[in-house]
């Protein structure tokens, strides 16, 4: 995960994760443990990580998928 963040302001997507092999109840328990903070539906902050501007655009993006632009 931290490999997707660094690219990404700190934020993965869940279909990201997936695959990249990760399980789907992994990634709920990473939520409920506040490892992973949803931003967007499907899109996740790693741990407390303070969301820049740029970071926050970059959620939008996420959360709206492939060919979306800011």
């Amino acid at each position: 995960m931290a490999w997707l963040g660094e690219r990404q302001h700190d934020l993965v997507a869940r279909r990201q994760l997936i695959a990249a092999g990760v399980d789907g109840r992994w990634i709920d328990r990473l939520v409920a443990a506040r490892r992973l903070v949803v931003v967007h539906r499907g899109v996740y902050a790693l741990g407390a990580a303070r969301l820049t501007r740029d970071g926050r655009l970059a959620a939008a993006v996420l959360a709206a998928g492939a060919g979306a632009v800011v």
